[in-house]
């Protein structure tokens, strides 16, 4: 649980690095939160790691040690192994839904999670191997560096990381984005397999007789099944920018998102098999963010803390015309650019308290 919290919070730190316009530091930061988000997972399986020290409880409760190279290089070792078994196919299967009676595994029986997961680890690949680009970001001096530009473009991929964590459905938008790309990835494939005429009538047709197959197995309603599946207002670029081999600082922050989201599906699955343990960790989790000033001490209402994030993301100027990041921390304009940076509120809606 709390390598989940604190992946949040550099992942935090990297939008907000982001938003000041310190590329450098929001990779660094991203790719400390992918690590941070990898142990939470582990965690969750029984595997702990820290400096130094790997190992695992097995079902009886007996230690067993790891012999590892350094935590980054047994890190991304491990998720590569882990994401080929059947927990991570569970994990995501089940933890996944694209509407709040519908999950990944209803649609797609046997996701298969493991391709997408392993690019998704990229930045961990490249952290296990190589040092050089973590250590500049945290040691060397910026001066001989060309003065990084912030873009509009740069800046847009902060909307659409928030549009991705908004409360959709009684669950995060990014759970149905989720899905809608991993069906649209089979849905492709079908069609270039089938070699069909018409591409368009093809993948509506193909939608159709999905969401019709899930409504008959779940009993939802098939018309707002594909509507859910063909959403073309969906801001899904994230999931591209994600399984880009670069490390670009829109690329290492899209990973950086899926990987963090994928831990607290983990801590959530968690706090659901044990309502004793779980009741004591929800309690702590609240204490925690009101703690770190997201939500107030005692009862709270989840969705007037979501309307908060919503009005930031109408108000603030992400135009190409606009003067960045100057406009980001002017007058009212820093209120709402301050909020966007506290990522790690979505825990407050984005895990079952």
């Amino acid at each position: 649980m709390s390598h989940m919290l604190e992946a949040w919070r550099y992942f935090g730190a990297s939008v907000n690095a982001l938003l000041v316009n310190s590329p450098y530091n929001a990779i660094h930061f991203a790719y400390y939160a992918q690590l941070r988000a990898a142990m939470a997972v582990f965690s969750g399986e029984g595997v702990f790691v820290q400096q130094g020290a790997y190992f695992y409880l097995d079902s009886s409760g007996t230690r067993h040690n790891f012999s590892a190279a350094g935590t980054h290089t047994f890190v991304w070792e491990l998720w590569r192994e882990w994401i080929k078994g059947s927990r991570a196919e569970d994990l995501i299967g089940d933890q996944i839904k694209l509407m709040p009676l519908v999950s990944l595994s209803d649609i797609v029986p046997s996701p298969r999670p493991g391709g997408v997961l392993e690019r998704w680890g990229f930045d961990l690949a490249v952290g296990a191997t190589e040092k050089t680009a973590r250590n500049a970001a945290s040691y060397d001096s910026k001066a001989p560096f060309p003065i990084p530009v912030l873009t509009s473009d740069h800046v847009s991929i902060v909307r659409s990381i928030w549009r991705l964590l908004l409360s959709d459905d009684s669950a995060i938008a990014f759970d149905a984005a989720f899905v809608r790309y991993l069906v649209d990835l089979a849905v492709t494939d079908a069609i270039a397999s089938g070699g069909a005429d018409d591409e368009i009538i093809s993948r509506e047709q193909q939608l159709e007789e999905i969401a019709t197959k899930v409504a008959g197995a779940t009993g939802q309603d098939a018309t707002a099944l594909l509507r859910r599946l063909s959403d073309p207002g969906a801001d899904d670029r994230l999931f591209a920018a994600a399984s880009e081999p670069q490390q670009d600082v829109v690329n290492v922050l899209a990973r950086a998102l899926f990987l963090v989201r994928i831990a607290s599906l983990s801590v959530a699955r968690a706090l659901g098999n044990d309502e004793s343990s779980a009741r004591s960790c929800k309690s702590w989790i609240k204490c925690w963010l009101s703690a770190i000033g997201v939500i107030p001490a005692g009862e709270f209402e989840v969705q007037d803390l979501v309307v908060d994030f919503e009005d930031a993301i109408a108000e603030l100027d992400f135009s190409a015309g606009a003067e960045l990041p100057s406009t980001l921390w002017l007058g009212e304009a820093a209120e709402y650019s301050a909020r966007l940076s506290k990522v790690e509120s979505v825990c407050a809606w984005g895990l079952p308290l």
